[in-house]
């Protein structure tokens, strides 16, 4: 008796997998699914067509001004006028090579994280990152050191501060954070209060109230002649912010 040799399976049709099987499984299933597909897509193409076409090909994007923005389209001419002042806000322009090396700097402490290179080296990386790349990154933006000129505070701006006040805020809140979340796991009950009570008025807080209580209100409570820098005001009202959310994170992974 010869012996039975199975003939190996056939794919499935070609209608019944990959892309052509997701839409014939999520959007085209049934007459009514596919009405709806249908109707659904025409709407879309009717309102995506003419907003491609203003903003991308009737737009300008690059002039001189606002006379440079003939067509019908989107005028983008002040984007490339004015990135400068999105990336930096009023900080001099033949000043800035300092914030880029700050930049620099902190991609060669992150970048290397996400890579096979020796531990040793993500590990001095990171303690750099987290102790001397702030401190770096103060006096070379700050200046007023080491024959830099200084720039105050109130010159920076744009998506310089914008990463700034995240990296710092971020750094600032980890340590405060973690003290927070073992503080809630304490068997003390004053202890414990103290930080239940800390965590959940700062997360019960939207972070745009903070920032405008930092910025404005609090200088009307300080004594006469008492005030100090509006960007440390603004570093320590988004540090507590965060440091709320950290807490509950660490606290998570504790548990």
């Amino acid at each position: 008796m010869p012996d039975h040799k199975p003939l190996p399976d056939l794919p499935a049709p070609i209608v019944a997998r990959g892309v052509l099987g997701w839409l014939r499984d999520n959007l085209f299933s049934t007459w009514y699914n596919s009405l709806i597909t249908l109707v659904v897509g025409y709407a879309l193409l009717s309102f995506l067509l003419p907003v491609i076409n203003w903003a991308f090909i009737d737009a300008i994007f690059i002039g001189e001004g606002p006379e440079s923005c003939v067509t019908d389209g989107a005028c983008w001419v002040f984007i490339e006028q004015r990135m400068g002042f999105f990336m930096y806000g009023f900080y001099p322009g033949e000043l800035r090579w300092r914030p880029n090396v700050v930049f620099g700097l902190f991609l060669l402490t992150v970048v290397p994280q996400f890579f096979n290179v020796p531990v040793a080296l993500r590990k001095w990386l990171g303690i750099f990152g987290v102790t001397g790349l702030p401190i770096l990154g103060y006096f070379l933006i700050s200046g007023g050191h080491f024959g830099l000129e200084q720039v105050g505070t109130s010159k920076w701006g744009g998506l310089m501060l914008t990463l700034i006040l995240a990296y710092v805020g971020i750094i600032a809140a980890l340590p405060i954070g973690t003290a927070l979340a073992l503080g809630r796991r304490s068997e003390m009950p004053v202890i414990r209060g103290i930080c239940v009570v800390f965590i959940e008025f700062w997360r019960a807080v939207p972070l745009i109230t903070i920032l405008f209580m930092a910025s404005v209100m609090l200088p009307l409570f300080l004594p006469q002649g008492v005030d100090f820098n509006k960007l440390v005001r603004a570093l320590i009202g988004i540090t507590l912010f965060q440091s709320a959310y950290m807490a509950e994170v660490v606290r998570g992974g504790l548990q």
